[in-house]
């Protein structure tokens, strides 16, 4: 009997998330991390956000990249929980003729229900002339430092206007590990628009880990006649 009431446990814990991992992801970076993190329903928690080497040339020092400026929100879409970056203001990430911006955002990535399997990505704006956006995400299993990661790197996507998606990058089905985004808009001769970075994190789907929780109760009860 304990042996099955131990395998019901491990059951409820692939489906049931941590309380952290249901707070709403909307708004402010700032207030994310003051809440602790941003998380939904599956059990994938965002946290830990930090910008490093916010850099500009002919910007105001308001446009620099700022926990104060960046702006999440979160959606889950069949099996893949997508997080969206955004500027607050917009205009923000609206650059013309000679302006640039460039920035590390980086965050921690922590599973309660099952592990991520492999992360997309994908950027939304425009560019006139010369301008340009591009986004590289590189997926470390520690915090990276100043935007390196000083270990074995797990994956890289690179995206820019002409290739504005990428993906998928296999994370092995990690539980946890971090995330940063190297962010450059440069108007240059013309303008660039960023209006959003979307990553898409694929977790199992809510069948496979029944199918587990099952397989896992079958072992129990069998080994229980025993």
């Amino acid at each position: 009997m304990k042996t099955f009431l131990g395998v019901l446990a491990i059951f409820a814990a692939f489906l049931l998330p941590s309380q952290a991992a249901s707070i709403p992801c909307s708004g402010l970076l700032s207030d994310i991390n003051a809440a602790g993190g941003c998380g939904d329903p599956s059990g994938v928690l965002f946290s830990s956000f930090g910008i490093s080497g916010a850099n500009g040339i002919n910007v105001t020092s308001g446009q620099l990249a700022a926990l104060t400026n960046v702006a999440a929100s979160i959606a889950q879409s069949g099996n893949s929980v997508n997080i969206v970056f955004t500027s607050n203001p917009a205009s923000n990430w609206i650059l013309t003729a000679n302006q640039q911006l460039s920035f590390n955002l980086q965050y921690k990535v922590t599973t309660t229900a099952g592990n991520v399997a492999s992360l997309s990505a994908a950027l939304s704006g425009n560019a006139t002339g010369a301008g340009s956006d591009q986004v590289i995400k590189a997926v470390c299993p520690i915090a990276f430092t100043n935007g390196i990661c000083d270990a074995t790197m797990i994956g890289v996507i690179g995206l820019t206007l002409s290739a504005p998606s990428g993906g998928p990058v296999s994370l092995g089905n990690l539980s946890t590990f971090w995330v940063n985004e190297n962010v450059q808009i440069s108007g240059v001769a013309g303008s660039a628009t960023l209006d959003s970075v979307t990553n898409s994190f694929v977790i199992p789907e809510p069948g496979t880990l029944v199918s587990l929780g099952l397989g896992l109760i079958a072992v129990g009860l069998a080994r229980r006649k025993k």
